[in-house]
């Protein structure tokens, strides 16, 4: 099991308009469907272009780098909120997410989708990880 506590840059996110954060998580706001169409358990359909044949879900897109990309990259994951009150009122709360990844080896399942994830954060991460 892999245990991540994800910190949420929640002023970056706020700062993004809706377009943007859909484009981001690579799924619709309002029903979690993907861009590509359905409902919010639809297989995305990561090959569908729009009319200028840009792809649908961005090669940045949260969906796409955390998708396996093989039966062997498959895993369990659960996420749990959290929000830690701040200790004094200079403080302010921090916010995010305890990552949970069940699976039977680590280098061969979690890795390339976090190393796929790590890649794009590095460009200017709306969250980060401790």
């Amino acid at each position: 099991m892999v245990v991540r506590r994800i910190r949420f840059d929640l002023d970056g996110w706020d700062a993004l308009d809706r377009d943007d954060r859909e484009l981001a998580i690579g799924r619709r706001l309002s029903d979690g469907a993907p861009l590509t169409g359905g409902t919010e358990d639809s297989t995305p359909d990561l090959q569908a272009e729009d009319e200028l044949g840009m792809k649908q879900i961005p090669e940045f897109a949260h969906i796409r780098r955390a998708r396996a990309r093989n039966a062997d990259e498959r895993f369990l994951r659960r996420g749990y909120s959290y929000d830690d009150t701040p200790s004094s009122p200079d403080e302010i709360s921090e916010t995010g997410l305890i990552f949970c990844a069940f699976q039977a080896d680590v280098a061969r399942q979690f890795i390339p989708a976090q190393r796929r994830r790590a890649a794009r954060h590095q460009a200017g991460p709306l969250c980060g990880g401790h």
